[in-house]
């Protein structure tokens, strides 16, 4: 979530504007991915009404279209924040289709962006979606198909689950600070381990902002292990993180994943460019132009 968008502070009204902003978002291309899934599942938990909850969920098993809900009365900082957060959740599936791209215009008509503005914002989505193409192309995959590869959590032993949430945990309490989106996260980490005892020990250490050790993983492939790599790179990125810390951390997770010197390095410049793009958003939102 961006620095500038706080939903917490909210009101349940414009929360409820957002989530189903966020349901028609990620319909748009009629193809739901499981990052997008996982962010409307953190979106929909600030929901308090039980009753509401059910309904934005039924929205999105429902196929009858709908128009935009209108926006609330918001700050043009604010539209843009917004703006900005929905544009890099319909590229983090390493695609931006032209169904997607005709609602975020839809969207900028409705925010009342000028058109040179708007133009703006779609090129920053545009870098997005080749930010992204270029985590494929490093992982060695390229077509449709391989769209969105997902971590085979399901597929781990217990051990080698309790060793993913442990390097989760690290990400996590790195800097010393957690985020909501951090605590989001460590709650689907805590689901991978059916092991109580462990389970409170990862919690242990963040209460007291602990880090584990990284250690050897055991019998977890190649493929996945750099899953997990560019999983934690990009955590880093949506948090706008790339201390001597973190670094040091994604080095030894190279290091165990098995990644030779020069993907490690090219591994480190789209982290950097990834960092150059979210910032990127930052400048926009202050930047923002409306239609006369």
């Amino acid at each position: 979530m961006r620095p500038d968008l706080n939903l917490k502070k909210w009101p349940q009204s414009q929360l409820l504007w957002f989530s189903r902003l966020v349901v028609y978002a990620i319909k748009s291309d009629r193809r739901i991915s499981p990052i997008e899934i996982d962010y409307l599942g953190r979106i929909v938990q600030l929901i308090e009404d039980e009753e509401q909850r059910s309904e934005l969920l039924d929205l999105v098993d429902s196929d009858q279209p709908a128009p935009l809900p209108q926006p609330p009365d918001l700050s043009p900082q604010t539209r843009a924040a917004v703006f900005t957060e929905l544009g890099a959740l319909l590229v983090a599936d390493f695609d931006f289709d032209q169904a997607e791209r005709d609602f975020l215009l839809v969207l900028s008509g409705q925010f009342r962006f000028s058109s040179k503005y708007a133009e703006e914002l779609m090129a920053w989505c545009n870098q997005g979606c080749l930010w992204k193409r270029i985590q494929l192309s490093l992982l060695g995959l390229s077509g449709p198909e391989d769209r969105a590869p997902v971590i085979p959590v399901d597929d781990f032993s217990m051990e080698q689950r309790l060793w993913y949430a442990e390097v989760c945990v690290i990400a996590i309490v790195i800097d010393g600070r957690i985020t909501d989106e951090e605590v989001a996260m460590l709650r689907t980490t805590l689901g991978f381990v059916e092991n109580k005892v462990e389970a409170e020990n990862l919690i242990n250490y963040i209460k007291i902002r602990l880090r584990p050790q990284v250690r050897q993983p055991s019998g977890i492939s190649d493929e996945a292990l750099r899953l997990i790599y560019f999983e934690m790179i990009t955590h880093f990125v949506l948090q706008f993180q790339m201390s001597d810390k973190e670094q040091v951390f994604i080095r030894q997770l190279a290091s165990l994943s098995g990644l030779n010197n020069d993907l490690l390095q090219k591994s480190l410049n789209w982290w950097k460019m990834g960092l150059e793009w979210r910032k990127h958003s930052l400048d926009l939102v202050q930047q923002v132009e409306l239609a006369e």
